[in-house]
């Protein structure tokens, strides 16, 4: 289920925007990425920028499971399981 300490409970009946994912990483962790794959990155904060045009309230859905099929490079993170999406800010569209 959802991960996530911090939001608006509005987000979710967004149609199409922009959003921004505050991820706090709780300790140093790899990606299984190639061009990343001798990289450890530090804990901390990252951040994600994305955008729907449809289907926001279903993105952000998708991004807070921490299991799911590996389909954008975000998904590389957002599956670490320390690693928390702690905020999120979005923009709507009209």
């Amino acid at each position: 289920m959802p991960r996530i300490t911090d939001s608006t409970p509005d987000i979710f009946t967004v149609t199409k925007g922009i959003y921004l994912l505050e991820i706090f990483a709780a300790e140093d962790f790899k990606v299984d990425i190639k061009k990343f794959k001798n990289i450890i990155f530090p804990s901390g904060f990252y951040y994600y920028t994305g955008s729907a045009q449809k289907n926001f309230s279903s993105r952000i859905m998708r991004h807070l499971k921490s299991e799911k099929k590996i389909h954008w490079h975000i998904d590389h993170i957002t599956t670490i399981k320390t690693n928390l999406i702690n905020k999120i800010y979005y923009m709507k569209n009209a």
